[in-house]
């Protein structure tokens, strides 16, 4: 597979540069290495609630981000986005995940695709996944992380090598500073004899991507390997450009609930939340 690295020390925003910043991404990575993903979401909860929410406003958040669909530019909006939407995302793409089923051992070497991957959630879901089915057998998963937010890449980065480390999974991370459209322009290329899987959390509802999922699709139909995909989206929209080229796939769909929770960030309180969802998994027919 083609790579595209970036240099970190370009791409670090000035926010991250400070100690401040530093030590605040450290206890991050340090809860998520000791309670994976309830690790990451209660501590960035409690650094919103006791900190973040002083400076950076819910509805300042929305306005900027049209909703959390524009890349993130602080590490405020980072910690407002784990602390607010983490969770429902989290179990959302769990149950796609459970898809491809407890019994499935990955005997070929494994690539992970992780489009628009914000601050890696996907493949933090996917690591929890793996780690609780017994999924891996002491293989290096090449996990690829594609983020147009230089803050969210550096954040996705440093909390899958966390996540790996709490699950004690080996994993090499090349990462891509790049939008979708950028990341085609060259074909994909993977060899036969490995398998692939191709994570897309909420990305595929988002107007602006719809011809590239298209592309998308296209390119992996096209591809050798064995072919996995794993989409969902908080809306019932976006996968009809998605599974359109994938004339080799068996592809299903569907609409789901899960019971999660939602962290009120105006009271600062937990509370029960009903996520609904839409996913779409496919695999080589």
């Amino acid at each position: 597979m083609r790579l595209t690295k970036i240099n970190f020390a370009r791409c670090i925003m000035t926010n991250l540069n400070t100690i401040t910043a530093k030590n605040t991404i450290k206890t991050l990575v340090s809860a998520i290495e000791k309670n994976g993903m309830y690790g990451l979401i209660n501590t960035a909860t409690s650094l919103y609630a006791d900190d973040v929410r002083q400076r950076l406003h819910h509805t300042d958040f929305h306005v900027r981000t049209d909703r959390a669909t524009r890349p993130l530019i602080s590490l405020d909006e980072a910690i407002y986005y784990s602390s607010t939407f983490t969770q429902e995302h989290f179990d959302r793409f769990s149950h796609v995940l459970s898809h491809l089923g407890t019994h499935m051992i990955f005997a070929k070497e494994l690539t992970v695709v992780d489009y628009g991957c914000g601050q890696g959630l996907a493949t933090l879901a996917l690591l929890d996944y793996l780690h609780k089915n017994n999924c891996i057998a002491n293989k290096v998963i090449h996990v690829h992380l594609l983020e147009p937010s230089a803050i969210t890449l550096v954040l996705a980065r440093q909390y899958v090598l966390a996540m790996a480390k709490h699950v004690n999974i080996k994993v090499h991370i090349t990462v891509h500073q790049q939008t979708l459209a950028e990341y085609l322009e060259q074909p994909l290329h993977f060899h036969a004899d490995t398998t692939i899987l191709h994570l897309l959390s909420n990305i595929v509802d988002i107007a602006s991507l719809q011809s590239d999922l298209f592309t998308l699709s296209k390119q992996i139909n096209a591809s050798a390997g064995e072919h996995f995909i794993c989409a969902v989206s908080s809306y019932d929209r976006g996968f009809g450009r998605l599974r359109f080229g994938l004339t080799r796939f068996a592809v299903a769909q569907e609409c789901f609930s899960v019971q999660s929770y939602r962290f009120n960030s105006n009271r600062c309180i937990w509370q029960d939340k009903t996520a609904n969802g839409s996913s779409l998994y496919a695999k080589i027919a």
